[in-house]
């Protein structure tokens, strides 16, 4: 690619005075200086970039490459991000990037910080920015050891909101590493200790998912849903909870709180199907299939020997049969709905490029004429 030409031409576009998203057009300018090797160039418009937007961690790894530091050693790139995060103090990115490269006693100097700090300010997503780190042993395991100590000493003198989601925090890490029964431990403190947070009852719930109990991972969800009624997405998080227990009656009551009904529909069904609502579309497919396969099952297995009266055997196996072919309509139903939904999305997507090349037509013409 000629990228001297394009940068040419973009040079030439900036002179005038119709460019309007000057953000991109300084993005292009240092990505063109850096593919054609003007590192300097490009580090200058990076500083810039910074500058509007220090919480951009691209421009940060970026800023890295163009000063050739991410060749340099360990030491030459955190003494860089060093001094950007006294630039930014209150922008993440320059904290954490160090972590990733940093190994050993440097990444545990650098990880306590930043990790201690968030703590203690009740950041909830504290493990959520920690995780991509948990890739490397080593350092999930001088995580655990950070937040222990942490836990253990300093957590219930600083808030009570902060031993919480410290708490949360370790329940996190162990569901990660797949120790159910430690997450659930530290959860249930949390739980005790504050009983009006919704999260902490959604990773409950996530735990005894796991640990295949879904009646009560789906009873814990929606214990959590009681707890603030507005959030739609608790709803809904509920209401797959309850599908994949199998409970449809269960998840349709409480899909239908956020949904809209009319005097014809007893719920809301019919409106999510209208409205595209894919993710409930294929809860419940999957649902009616589960459904349909434990009672075949349960059929396949009904023996005359096991009843006293013929006529109850009888009665049992017609509502066996009956809830079989019950089971099968509405999976079906609801998985060819899928397949309409994605039918209308081709089609809409035809009518949607004719019409945007018949309002390019008129939005020549329309140029032209002034």
């Amino acid at each position: 690619m000629n990228y001297e030409h394009a940068l040419e031409d973009l040079l030439e576009i900036e002179k005038g005075d119709k460019v309007f998203d000057k953000l991109s057009l300084l993005e292009y300018k240092a990505k063109l200086y850096l593919l054609l090797g003007k590192k300097k160039e490009s580090s200058l418009i990076y500083r810039q970039l910074l500058k509007i937007n220090p919480d951009c961690s691209h421009y940060y790894y970026l800023l890295d490459i163009s000063l050739d530091t991410v060749n340099s050693s360990t030491r030459v790139r955190k003494a860089l991000y060093e001094k950007l995060a006294k630039f930014y103090p209150k922008s993440d990115p320059p904290k954490y990037i160090p972590l990733t490269f940093l190994n050993g006693d440097e990444f545990i100097d650098s990880a306590k910080p930043y990790i201690v700090n968030q703590l203690k300010r009740g950041v909830p997503s504290t493990f959520v920015n920690v995780k991509p780190l948990y890739k490397n042993s080593s350092k999930r395991e001088a995580i655990l050891e950070i937040v222990l100590e942490f836990f253990e000493n300093e957590a219930a003198e600083v808030s009570p909101l902060t031993w919480c989601w410290t708490a949360y925090f370790l329940s996190q890490h162990y569901y990660y590493v797949k120790d159910y029964e430690s997450s659930l431990k530290y959860i249930n403190k949390a739980i005790e200790h504050t009983p009006t947070l919704v999260e902490l009852y959604i990773i409950k719930a996530r735990i005894f998912k796991r640990l295949n109990k879904l009646d009560e991972a789906a009873e814990i969800m929606n214990e959590g849903r009681l707890i603030d009624l507005q959030d739609r997405f608790i709803n809904a998080r509920a209401t797959k909870y309850y599908l994949r227990s199998n409970n449809v009656s269960k998840a349709v009551e409480t899909v239908s709180l956020f949904s809209k009904t009319d005097d014809e529909n007893v719920n809301c069904v019919t409106h999510l199907h209208t409205m595209q609502c894919n993710w409930f579309i294929i809860e419940a497919a999957e649902c009616y299939y589960r459904l349909y396969k434990s009672t075949g099952l349960e059929l396949k297995n009904l023996k005359q020997s096991d009843f006293e009266d013929e006529a109850d055997y009888l009665s049992q196996k017609r509502v066996l049969e009956e809830q079989v072919n019950e089971y099968m309509g509405l999976s079906m139903k609801r998985f060819l709905a899928i397949n309409k939904v994605y039918e209308e999305y081709y089609l809409d997507q035809v009518d949607f490029h004719s019409y945007s090349n018949l309002y390019q037509s008129y939005f020549r013409s329309f140029q032209d004429f002034i």
